[in-house]
């Protein structure tokens, strides 16, 4: 039973690692990347 489970939870993991990480790399990219807005 806890193999199965096992079996079940850690391509949710997996999963959900790999989505933060697409969410996460854009966002840092253009934190670092963007130009610095002009003051006004």
């Amino acid at each position: 039973m806890r193999k199965i489970k096992k079996l079940m939870f850690t391509p949710l993991i997996l999963g959900a690692l790999f989505v933060a990480a697409l969410g996460i790399q854009p966002a840092s990219f253009i934190l670092w990347y963007q130009p610095k807005p002009p003051a006004r």
